[in-house]
């Protein structure tokens, strides 16, 4: 595993890869609605990096999804579950130009006060 080499092949939790990625110094921001499915993956991301670098915003009305990074941004249909992931068919985009980047830094920063 390029990201943390100790990892054994097996599944490997998106609280897990966000939380070493905090570890590491990245800030991440994760958004998504209060529902009580999703209380769990919120719990275990924020006892994992003790809110260190990990923000974590919520509001009802959000439907869409995606990955900015500073060179990329992943976006699409797609929910980040295993169905979403293995069994539904999704639809995803990936984009590394600066003009589509810079664009959702703007948005994601107007939305969540992202910087």
């Amino acid at each position: 595993m390029c990201l943390e080499p100790s990892w054994s092949r097996s599944r490997i939790l998106l609280s897990q890869i966000l939380s070493t990625l905090t570890q590491r110094g990245t800030i991440v921001h994760v958004a998504t609605r209060p529902d009580k499915h999703n209380r769990s993956f919120i719990e275990a991301l924020l006892l994992k990096t003790d809110g260190v670098n990990c923000h974590v915003h919520s509001t009802d009305e959000l439907h869409s999804k995606g990955i900015l990074g500073d060179g990329y941004y992943l976006a699409g249909s797609m929910n980040f579950t295993y169905n979403g992931i293995t069994v539904n068919e999704e639809a995803l985009t990936y984009d590394t130009s600066p003009e589509v980047i810079a664009e959702q830094q703007l948005i994601f920063g107007s939305r969540w006060g992202v910087v």
